[in-house]
């Protein structure tokens, strides 16, 4: 079994709970920025996720581009 197949399901246990999949922090506390009609999330722990307030649901932001993010909205 590789590592991915442990890490993900693992992950999208923590992101269906609403946590980070680095720290495990609750994603609630987190800093937010609305942006393109969804909210940044950025953990403490500097994770960046995306949360879509109609379905509830968080996903991880691709790693291109978010330095870019960071102060643009």
């Amino acid at each position: 079994m590789t590592q991915q197949r442990v890490v993900e399901p693992v992950q999208e246990w923590l992101l269906a709970q609403g946590r980070c999949t680095g720290c495990g922090e609750s994603l609630e506390e987190a800093e937010k920025q609305e942006c393109q009609g969804f909210w940044m999330v950025i953990c403490q722990c500097e994770r960046v996720f995306i949360y879509d307030a109609r379905t509830g649901v968080y996903r991880r932001r691709a790693l291109r581009g978010v330095s870019s993010w960071r102060g643009a909205y």
